[in-house]
């Protein structure tokens, strides 16, 4: 059995993460964007929700859940 390396693609747009919100997500988004935050990224696990990431100017980082709530206190073990 043949796997891809995802490693290996291109890494993916701001454009391409945003394919990945829904509307609440979207919504929210737009509004913490005219505060500083943005898009960093958005994991998917298999069989999981995926998981998307703000960061802020201030390198603080934030979890956008699905229903548009954002957690600043989540715990996030993140790779440089």
């Amino acid at each position: 059995m043949l796997i891809q390396d995802r490693r290996r693609c291109r890494p993916l747009s701001t454009k391409d993460f945003r394919a990945l919100l829904n509307t609440a997500q979207l919504v929210q988004l737009s509004q913490l964007e005219r505060d500083g935050w943005r898009l960093r990224f958005v994991r998917q696990r298999p069989s999981q929700l995926p998981l998307t990431v703000l960061g802020s100017r201030d390198q603080a980082h934030a979890v956008l859940h699905a229903d548009g709530r954002l957690e600043s206190s989540a715990a996030l073990n993140l790779r440089n």
